[in-house]
């Protein structure tokens, strides 16, 4: 397992997404909580994708601390489905701890439609306050920059272990 800080709400693991919840919004936001504490937000539009790594816990009930890592920006591909890198800049150390408050609820994701299940959030995680829940099985893998920036294979890897590959 990952070092971790903190306690790890096990209702968080898995993939999240505001995309159902984007009506009339250019852009969405993707979000992939891992059962070790490790995790990346991914915000995107038609032609770009940034992806935060970070590792993730629970201080308290109620809220989340995400300690971000890594930035990796670039072009995506349009297609349906979770986003993907078409081209990217280099991965660049990015450093910073924000707090979260959060709750599980209902959230109608357009006018008149019915609510469905939601991670609410008091703070946005890149510019989404509401995600609905995806797959809780996920892996390193699913991350968007996984191929640009490689999980350490150690569970006790440290922070700044991965080795960026060069510019695609």
């Amino acid at each position: 397992m990952a070092e971790n800080i903190g306690n790890i709400d096990d209702r968080l693991v898995g993939y999240w997404s505001s995309l159902e919840f984007s009506y009339g919004v250019m852009e969405a936001t993707d979000v992939g909580f891992l059962a070790d504490g490790r995790g990346w937000s991914a915000v995107y539009n038609a032609v770009g994708l940034c992806v935060t790594r970070f590792r993730w816990s629970c201080p308290e009930p109620g809220l989340l601390e995400l300690r971000s890592e890594w930035l990796v920006e670039g072009d995506s591909v349009a297609q349906p489905g979770p986003p993907v890198f078409a081209t990217t800049q280099p991965p660049e150390a990015w450093v910073e701890v924000t707090l979260h408050h959060y709750a599980f609820g209902r959230e109608a994701p357009s006018p008149g439609a019915e609510p469905v299940p939601a991670l609410l959030l008091q703070e946005h995680i890149d510019f989404a306050y509401v995600l609905a829940p995806g797959s809780r099985e996920i892996t390193p893998e699913d991350d968007p920059s996984h191929h640009v920036l490689p999980y350490a294979e150690s569970a006790s890897a440290s922070a700044s272990e991965p080795e960026p590959e060069t510019e695609r």
